[in-house]
């Protein structure tokens, strides 16, 4: 519902609703009720509240937008309360409707879906059981269902004969649909409401009958429940809570989702500290979430659009008023709810009193874990449900003055601020589907390579929605791959001119976007305009402290070009905390980097030896600390520190050959072989081969030759080199060739670095006895090829030939590989003899942050040129990637980026508080 055309049906339904509410209420012979039971006044003041919370946002376009699709709901509420009063309607209409539609979207989801056994054999999140269809996510699909499922049983059980049998049936396929889709909150709204339900239906019989209840339940509840423990997204869940041994009550959250939940409840306070009273506004999480993010996520929740919570969200977006409205709807909800409870209603009407109520109970227990508001098929079934109680309450209780027909006098002023209520909507609808629909249709004329057009409808469509970054950005990384095929200085002077124009639309539209503000960093460093490549560079830094994209690395470069090196070692040391193999890069032994490079190895030396006495080998992460410090150290030829983590501020003096270190460090080799798991970080991404970018907005006035140049040459540059592990081009070095590398990255995966560490030290001095040690890690079950490869290489003799056949290359690639190892003799030598381009990072999954699925293709990440990185180093695992959340790295980053940069993350105004002090 975010692209055209498709934009237009939920617009089209809100017209529609509109003018039947201006129909029904200009129909003066016909009475007009309003919703009555407290709860007119409430739909005022929430539509108070989110106005003032509009005008007050930081981007009140975007919550003005937002604000429409709450008026089409206020709009349903009314319009299906006053057709219920006519006589060919009822609530048990609504109801049947309802109950069907919930098992035809069920019907739905379990045709695409397609089941196999890595669904429940794996806890990998991509392959675990995750149905997201019909409604685009997951949770939507299973929030959707969890908030119908009460009433298709309540619908089933108000039947009788056959027809109960038949709608248990239909409900088994809705509760099937809500087992696939995968979502762990509306597993527990289940949960919770067949315990609820349990406890209501026992308490209320006596004698023989209440055990015989309580015993059918208490197996259904356990069969429930097993059922959901065989979702290895649930499993994981459990098994990733545990408690703390030392602390009894401190629980300790590994699951990835449940701890970005926890983190997403410290964005929402973090919100209601700066702005309590109207939060940022209604549809704003997406724009100003990084400014909020705490710094204990670390690498993760760039950029999120909700906050997985709806009391979070609203308090986020909405301030103290929002809770306080969202207070107040369930108040008035179950007041009425108990008020009907204690009415004498028939049995069809009790059970479906229940049905309303469970359906609000097990939908209010999941939207605890996500915010679906904004789902069409939730929202609309949300409102007829209040509907259908407020039907209810019509009949068995005294009617409220309120829900008596309105005078005439009052219809017409309403009828007349519903339809400017409508014509504001349609002003503020009208730009943007133009926007899209012109911005869409210049990708296709890209696809067809014509290039002037597509930029002339570009230009269009961020004219006329210039709050929305989604066009601007796309037409700048488009034109970007554009750039360096055309035929002439001039012409491409002209397409960098545009794209300057597309990309600075995109970051005033959306100034809080990491990637926008870095990209347009790098563009005005390749062009010498350091002052903005230092102002957007800066900006980036602050929004995300640890920026996996090299931003520390090419704020150095800028300050180096500026003649300020006291910056540039400080930001290039927050670098090497943040890419520990940094420092191993070719690009410092070539200016500008290898003037500072010795004192960015001694501040780099200190930060880490200042993070080993901070962090507790028992904090997860002390490990990879400690392997990447040894690495380094190893590297450098430096002082490895002792392994005694009781007392980690001795030293060893490393021995000229590297064996005497060993002795002490390592008593026992057998001790140095686990390998704990360790999440896809930034070795993960995949790769493509970039144009080089220099020097220019009017595309007309391109060359006809290189209009045609640029136009033809659209299509990003083939992959070459590239592993199916996503890595880059390696070029060879001492007649290093590229099929050798292509087939070095695609083999060689990460050893346990304690034993690799070890054998590399042993590896000149003693070759004998590294052997021995990489023998006795393949022995123990490691039999990696980067194990294979390193033996291989100690020992050729020996091992390469069975390597080689181990191998599925060709004779040809055989004989090159075997040359170049038994070439490169010399250990470090032979690790930096092959080089590849940093690993390139990509984002997506943009469309739900800026209502516009062709956000989805918006992918690009800049990165400065100039790193590269040595093959070998990357593929035998030398160094370890981070994990993503370690707050002692990301406190130790925060306060050197104040402390040196003055580059204070908003959330650290206040820079005495922890951990910004």
């Amino acid at each position: 519902m975010v692209s055209w055309p498709w934009i237009a049906i939920w617009q089209g339904g809100t017209l529609l609703l509109g003018l039947a509410t201006i129909g029904q209420l200009r129909r003066f012979q016909r009475p007009w009720r309003g919703l009555g039971y407290g709860f007119d006044g409430l739909v005022l003041a929430t539509a108070l509240g989110l106005t003032l919370a509009t005008v007050v946002a930081p981007f009140p376009t975007v919550a003005a937008w937002t604000l429409t699709q709450g008026l089409g709901y206020g709009l349903l509420l009314y319009v299906a309360r006053n057709a219920l009063s006519q006589p060919r309607f009822s609530s048990t209409v609504l109801w049947w409707g309802l109950a069907g539609m919930a098992v035809g979207v069920a019907v739905i989801s379990l045709s695409y879906w397609r089941p196999d056994a890595a669904m429940w054999q794996q806890g990998n999140f991509c392959n675990a059981i995750r149905n997201l269809y019909p409604l685009g996510h997951h949770n939507f699909v299973g929030g959707y269902f969890a908030l119908t499922l009460p009433l298709a049983v309540a619908l089933a059980l108000a039947q009788s004969g056959w027809r109960r049998w038949l709608g248990l049936g239909l409900a088994l396929v809705v509760a099937l649909a809500l087992y696939v889709s995968g979502s762990r909150g509306a597993a527990l709204g289940l949960v919770v409401w067949l315990l609820v339900t349990l406890v209501s239906v026992v308490g209320r019989r006596q004698g023989k009958q209440r055990w015989r209840l309580g015993l059918l339940g208490l197996v259904l509840l356990l069969l429930v429940t097993a059922a959901m423990a065989t979702n290895p997204r649930v499993r994981d869940l459990m098994q990733g809570l545990a408690l703390d041994p030392d602390e009894p009550v401190a629980v300790a959250v590994s699951d990835g989702p449940a701890r970005d939940r926890i983190f997403m409840l410290g964005t929402a306070a973090n919100i209601l500290r700066d702005r309590p009273l109207l939060g940022i506004g209604p549809g704003n999480m997406g724009r100003v979430s990084n400014r909020y993010r705490p710094i204990e996520a670390g690498a993760g929740l760039d950029h999120v659009q909700q906050l997985h919570n709806t009391p979070a969200q609203l308090a986020g977006e909405l301030g103290l008023v929002g809770i306080g409205l969202y207070l107040a709807w369930w108040v008035l909800v179950g007041r009425l709810c108990w008020r009907l409870h204690r009415a004498p209603l028939t049995p069809p009407d009790r059970t479906l009193l229940y049905g309303i109520g469970g359906s609000y109970l097990a939908y209010g227990v999941s939207s605890l874990t996500d915010y679906q508001l904004e789902n069409i098929p939730i929202a609309v079934t949300l409102s007829l449900s209040l509907v259908m109680l407020l039907g209810l309450a019509d009949t068995y209780l005294v009617k409220d003055t309120a829900a008596m027909s309105w005078p005439q006098r009052s219809r017409r002023w309403t009828s007349l601020g519903v339809l400017a209520l409508v014509a504001l909507a349609i002003r503020l609808w009208l730009p943007f589907d133009l926007s899209l629909a012109l911005g869409q249709s210049a990708i296709s004329q890209l696809q067809q390579q014509n290039l002037v057009t597509a930029d002339s409808r570009w230009q269009k469509a961020t004219r006329l929605a210039p709050w929305d970054p989604t066009f601007g950005a796309l037409a700048g990384e488009e034109l970007l791959q554009v750039e360096s095929w055309a035929d002439s200085d001039s012409n491409q002077q002209v397409i960098r001119q545009a794209v300057y124009d597309y990309f600075h639309q995109a970051q005033a539209a959306a100034p809080n976007d990491v990637w926008f503000n870095q990209n347009l960093a790098v563009l005005y460093y390749q062009d010498g305009d350091w002052q903005q490549a230092e102002h957007y560079g800066r900006r980036a830094a602050q929004l995300l402290p640890r920026n996996q994209s090299f931003i520390y690395a090419l704020l150095g470069l800028i300050y180096l070009a500026q003649e300020s090196p006291d910056q540039a070692v400080a930001a290039l040391a927050i670098e090497a905390l943040v890419h520990p193999d940094f420092l191993t890069y070719p690009a410092w032994q070539q200016p500008p980097l290898a003037a500072v490079y010795p004192q960015v190895v001694e501040a780099t030396l200190g930060h880490y030896d200042t993070l080993l006495v901070d962090v507790s080998p028992a904090t997860p992460g002390y490990d990879r600390l400690q392997t990447n410090v040894q690495a380094l150290r190893w590297w450098l030829g430096r002082p490895i520190p002792s392994a005694d983590q009781s007392k980690r501020t001795s030293t060893v003096a490393l021995h000229q050959n590297g064996r005497g270190l060993l002795l002490e460090e390592w008593g026992r080799p057998e001790a140095a072989f686990h390998l704990p798991f360790s999440p896809r970080g930034r070795r993960g991404w995949g790769m493509r081969e970039r144009p080089n970018q220099q020097g220019g907005h009017n595309l007309c006035a391109l060359s006809s030759e290189g209009e045609a140049a640029a136009s033809l040459s659209h299509s990003p540059a083939p992959l070459v080199g590239v592993r199916a592990g996503g890595r880059g081009v390696a070029t060879g070095h001492k007649q290093s060739t590229a099929t050798e590398s292509s087939f070095i990255k695609s083999s060689v995966l990460r050893p346990p670095p304690s034993a690799l560490l070890r054998t590399l030290m042993l590896a000149e001095p003693d070759p004998e006895q590294a052997l021995d040690v990489l023998n006795q890690a393949i022995a123990a079950g490691d039999g990696s090829p980067s194990l294979q490869l390193l033996r291989a290489w100690l020992a050729p003799e020996v091992y390469l030939d069975d390597y080689l056949a181990a191998t599925d290359l060709s004779d040809q690639e055989r004989q090159v590989l075997q040359g170049h190892m038994l070439e490169e003799r010399n250990l470090r030598d032979w690790m930096r003899s092959l080089t590849q381009a940093v690993t390139a990072r990509y984002r997506g999954s943009l469309a739900f942050s800026y209502r516009n699925r062709a956000a989805n293709q918006i992918s690009l990440i800049l990165q400065p040129t100039e790193l590269e990185t040595y093959t070998l180093v990357e593929q035998l695992g030398l160094f370890r990637d981070w994990p993503r959340e370690f707050p002692a790295l990301d406190y130790q980053i925060e306060r050197l980026c104040i402390q040196a940069l003055n580059l204070p993350h908003p959330t650290c105004q206040d820079r005495t508080a922890a951990p910004c002090g």
